[in-house]
């Protein structure tokens, strides 16, 4: 008995764990972002304040860190290199349950497909034919058929809308009648030992960028402007990317940049902007044009987010105020 003990807490210590890169979390910015805590299939995921706290019982699936779209989440997940190589090599892979119920299947397997970052797969997908086969996730305890489905058709529509020469079909994996089948907790190597426990350590080469060579026109996240920008720059300076600049008076939005994290449109005050996390388009454009006011005092250009008087005229005005309240005298 104590020697089982011994094998189990040794798995479990094996088992990578999701951690935190400091900074990164949009929550630091106030966002009320709970992505990572909605996909986590164990609720080893907590929010705080301007963070989010990751528990013991996290058992490393990396779903939080393909679901991340900040790439908050690091030392879990599989490497870029890892699963790219494979799907070039056999255009194929599998969850650890669908191996299970097809044993002679000799697709090389992960944990979860929801835990595969979308890009990845339609990067290979733009050249070639890939097959995707999950097994009855409702028997899985991780992972969901909403996570998996989801990734799949996010890849799917990249794909699509890129003009790729390859397809990516979805496969499912069924029990015998009468049957069921459970997925055994894992550290998350694959049993052909294609993904090797280092590549926890995190992604050699960025998915966006395998995505960017693949195909001179990717379908990429596209964020669009109704009429009303003041120039505010809020946008601008929650964007944990760079991927909106301000240019003079236009709003310049970069797709090859973007995350899809959809902050930009959580703080813009004047509720004018809309993202799309697959859309057309690859090289940086306008999307926005601020008015061009002047302060109603001195006839000055207003800068961005100045609305009425200038920040000189307003503070001006407001010292002249001061004064002549310390010198009892109602202006």
């Amino acid at each position: 008995m104590r020697m089982l003990l011994g094998a189990v807490r040794a798995i479990a210590s094996s088992r990578p764990q999701a951690t935190l890169t400091d900074g990164k979390c949009t929550r630091y910015f106030a966002s009320d972002c709970t992505i990572c805590v909605d996909a986590c299939p164990v609720t080893a995921i907590d929010t705080t304040d301007l963070s989010i706290t990751i528990g013991d019982s996290c058992h490393g699936c990396g779903i939080c860190a393909a679901a991340c779209p900040v790439d908050a989440i690091c030392g879990v997940g599989y490497s870029t290199v890892s699963v790219s190589t494979v799907l070039e090599e056999e255009s194929r892979l599998q969850c650890d349950l669908a191996q299970r119920i097809d044993r002679s299947s000799t697709d090389a397997s992960v944990p979860c497909l929801g835990a595969v970052d979308p890009e990845i797969v339609a990067s290979r997908a733009m050249k070639q034919d890939v097959v995707l086969t999950s097994g009855p996730c409702e028997q899985c305890p991780i992972g969901s058929a909403q996570t998996v489905t989801g990734a799949v058709d996010r890849a799917q529509r990249i794909v699509s809308k890129s003009g790729g020469a390859g397809t990516i079909t979805h496969r499912y994996a069924e029990p015998a009648q009468g049957k069921s089948v459970r997925r055994r907790p894992s550290a998350g190597v694959s049993r052909r030992g294609v993904f090797e426990a280092g590549t926890y350590a995190g992604p050699a080469k960025d998915p966006r960028q395998l995505l960017l060579e693949s195909t001179a026109l990717p379908a990429l996240p596209q964020a669009k402007a109704a009429v009303g920008c003041t120039g505010c720059n809020a946008c601008v300076v929650v964007c944990p990317v760079d991927a909106l600049e301000v240019r003079s008076r236009d709003l310049v939005f970069k797709p090859a940049s973007c995350l899809a994290c959809a902050e930009c449109v959580r703080v813009c005050p004047e509720g004018i902007l809309s993202l799309d996390d697959v859309g057309i388009g690859r090289f940086p454009t306008v999307i926005a044009q601020a008015p061009l006011a002047k302060c109603e005092r001195c006839e000055a250009t207003l800068g961005p987010g100045e609305t009425g008087q200038c920040h000189r005229c307003k503070t001006r005005a407001e010292l002249t105020v001061d004064i002549w309240h310390q010198l009892g005298i109602e202006p």
